[in-house]
């Protein structure tokens, strides 16, 4: 936009940002790792996928409840 400014470049950003194929978390266990819950791979809607992580996972370990939705976002997808 300004080619005739001269400047250099103080300080950089940059952010590893991993994503599923599909767009959706990995929530709940996985088949390898009994008793360990995973919130994993949120993307750009990680506040909203950690709500429901949050509500899926304490369902799971306090009540043990299955979540009717945790095939959409099970590691064997």
């Amino acid at each position: 936009m300004f080619p005739n400014i001269d400047f250099e470049v103080e300080f950089r950003f940059h952010g590893l940002f991993g994503d599923t194929k599909d767009g959706l978390p990995y929530i709940g266990q996985h088949p390898k790792f009994k008793n360990f819950y995973f919130a994993l791979g949120y993307g750009s809607n990680g506040i909203l996928y950690s709500i429901i992580a949050g509500q899926i996972i304490r369902d799971m370990i306090a009540e043990g409840k299955v979540h009717p939705d945790i095939n959409l976002y099970s590691f064997m997808r």
